[in-house]
């Protein structure tokens, strides 16, 4: 199974500040820190997803739309 980081969809940038912000902080709370990020990037993607299944669905319809129109 390939490895996925946690932080795949962020930009390096962002990695890199989320994980020293999670430096700076007491153990028990960087833990804390980094789940609430991941959750929040999963959120986000769970989002883009859905967004996006939307988009394709809404062509799918004008697609099928468009050749009713051209069988009348």
């Amino acid at each position: 199974m390939p490895h996925i980081s946690v932080y795949a969809g962020i930009p390096g940038r962002q990695t890199a500040q989320v994980i020293q912000q999670a430096l700076h902080r007491q153990p028990s709370t960087a833990a804390q820190y980094l789940q609430q990020m991941y959750a929040a990037q999963q959120q986000h993607l769970m989002l883009q997803t859905a967004a996006l299944q939307q988009q394709q669905q809404q062509q799918l319809s004008n697609a099928q739309l468009q050749r009713l129109a051209g069988v009348q």
